[in-house]
């Protein structure tokens, strides 16, 4: 793979059996193993449950509804625990964030707070990609959490999480407008 990324799990739910069958015929240089959750979990619970599937100390979580381009290389070195960063957040500069919220960073690229959405204008957003250490995320795992709602603000307010900037763009490909105008920039392109 281009970015040396060789193994990939997939915390899957709902319809998962079609994840499954799709995968089976992909023709990768990559392991793709799959975890498939009993009950929704949430983001936050299933990227524990992934972790604690296969004994992973420290993963790289991408949103399955983003596409995201960009260098990601900054992204892949292993977290700094030894300073308090238990979750490294990609952010890319967003030429309206009023969609998505902001991101407010201090001098050394700790994020300090999560902006509210419905502020219009520039500024830093969530890219949709993490580096986590399972420290970051609660031991025990009762039920669903999500990693932006319940997780990120917290370790955020504790200065536990850096932002790493990506000079690229960032598509929500979960919103049906942008999910086409995905489709209609990588169609000319192929």
């Amino acid at each position: 793979m281009r970015a040396g990324l060789t193994e990939f799990v997939l915390a899957l739910g709902y319809l998962a059996d079609q994840v499954e069958r799709a995968i089976a015929g992909f023709q990768l240089d990559a392991r793709i193993r799959t975890v498939v959750e009993q009950r929704p979990m949430g983001t936050g619970g299933a990227v524990a449950v992934a972790m604690d599937t296969f004994g992973l100390p420290e993963v790289l979580v991408a949103n399955g509804d983003t596409h995201l381009e960009g260098d990601i290389e900054g992204m892949l070195r292993p977290l700094e625990v030894a300073r308090g960063e238990l979750v490294r957040m990609a952010i890319v500069e967003a030429r309206d964030r009023r969609r998505f919220g902001g991101i407010a960073l201090d001098a050394g690229g700790c994020v300090t707070q999560f902006l509210e959405k419905r502020q219009a204008g520039p500024g830093r957003i969530n890219a949709g990609l993490y580096r986590v250490h399972r420290t970051a995320l609660p031991a025990r795992i009762d039920g669903p959490f999500s990693l932006e709602m319940s997780v990120l603000p917290a370790l955020a307010a504790a200065g536990h999480v850096w932002a790493k900037p990506i000079d690229g763009s960032l598509i929500d490909i979960g919103m049906p407008e942008d999910y086409e105008r995905f489709c209609r920039l990588h169609a000319a392109s192929a």
